[in-house]
């Protein structure tokens, strides 16, 4: 179970940052993409394929980081998009992405997703929650959620369930 020792309280989109990046090689950032909302929702995978290609973009990977109802709680979902090398921009396919969700690029899910392809049963990682601290995994078990303490935020533990053995 993580849970960081006391200090100044970073705001949880740095919290998570800065905990998640101890795991990647390649840096995280914060991105602004144009929405262009023009593909099927709940399928950002295939509408950043789909993007890609029809207007010869780059598949990126990362996070929506929302605030939750419940006091300080953040949720961390894992998302597709795409880079515009010609316009030098971000854009995002998907339909329906909540207005104050923030944009943290994290492209080493796409490269453990490009390797690992054929052991994996989902391109898209498991979706955390932040919370006093702690980071969860949002588990969906018979039609509700559960929350799962993690050790780690490392990019085999994000994909977990997804690999087959």
């Amino acid at each position: 179970m993580m849970i960081f020792p006391a200090g100044p309280k970073l705001p949880p989109v740095l919290e998570f940052i800065q905990t998640r990046q101890k795991f990647c090689q390649l840096a995280l950032d914060l991105v602004a993409p144009t929405k262009i909302a023009d593909g099927d929702e709940s399928q950002c995978f295939m509408n950043a394929y789909r993007g890609s290609s029809a207007h010869q973009c780059t598949m990126c990977s990362g996070w929506l980081a929302t605030p939750l109802q419940r006091g300080a709680a953040f949720q961390f979902t894992q998302h597709w998009w795409n880079f515009d090398q010609n316009a030098y921009r971000y854009i995002d396919h998907s339909p329906a992405i909540e207005e104050n969700a923030v944009y943290i690029l994290d492209q080493d899910l796409a490269q453990f997703a490009l390797v690992n392809n054929d052991r994996l049963t989902s391109c898209v990682a498991r979706s955390l929650l932040l919370e006093q601290g702690q980071f969860f995994a949002i588990e969906t078990i018979e039609s509700s959620y559960q929350f799962k303490p993690l050790d780690d935020l490392s990019t085999e533990t994000l994909f977990e369930p997804y690999l087959l053995s």
